[in-house]
């Protein structure tokens, strides 16, 4: 897969109302370096900078976006959030915590219409 970067400077790739994006890593080449998921195995900074770069991206266009890790990406995905959020409050992005999901109202195949 293209780097975000990349990816953003071809196209704009957000078409809905909020951003999802989920890091994954390789789970056979981790798995071959732990399978204790206690602590970072390999320092994927440089990579998850480029990410850190979409959401000011994002956030400067006022859209919500929700990060996730699996341990996979860098070995322990707990420290990859930290890290992710101190690269992101160096640049003044906002990452909070306990984050509620807006209420979205959305018509069903089941609702009345009214015409």
């Amino acid at each position: 897969m293209p780097d975000a970067e990349y990816l953003f400077s071809k196209i704009d790739p957000i078409t809905a109302d909020f951003v999802y994006i989920r890091l994954l890593g390789d789970r056979k080449a981790t798995e071959e370096k732990t399978t204790v998921w206690n602590q970072v195995v390999e320092d994927r900074t440089a990579g998850m900078t480029s990410w850190v770069d979409v959401s000011q991206m994002v956030q400067r266009r006022g859209i919500p976006q929700y990060v996730y890790f699996n341990n996979h990406y860098e070995g322990f995905a707990v420290a990859s959030v930290e890290r992710f959020r101190r690269l992101c409050a160096a640049r003044g992005i906002e990452t909070p915590l306990n984050v509620q999901s807006p209420v979205v109202i959305e018509h069903t195949l089941f609702d009345i219409s009214p015409n």
